[in-house]
């Protein structure tokens, strides 16, 4: 198999607590790379608040991992 072409996940949400809308997650991580899947998720917070989150699933293991390296704007305050 072609490690290049493992899958690569990450968790996403919006620390303020405000649900994302699962376009918004797309447009945000597309230009990283091929997303095979997004899935909704709770996410742990801050302070044992649970979250709206989204499981973030890449073609490629190396597009997640691009996709962690972003820097965003305070608008874009995400956990990742």
């Amino acid at each position: 198999m072609n490690s290049n072409k493992l899958l690569g996940t990450l968790v996403i949400s919006d620390t303020s607590g405000v649900a994302m809308e699962e376009a918004e997650v797309r447009n945000l991580l597309a230009p990283y790379g091929e997303i095979q899947d997004v899935a909704t998720v709770p996410v742990a917070g801050p302070r044992g608040f649970i979250l709206p989150g989204y499981n973030v699933r890449f073609a490629y293991w190396q597009d997640a991992r691009d996709a962690l390296r972003v820097r965003l704007t305070p608008k874009d305050v995400l956990h990742i």
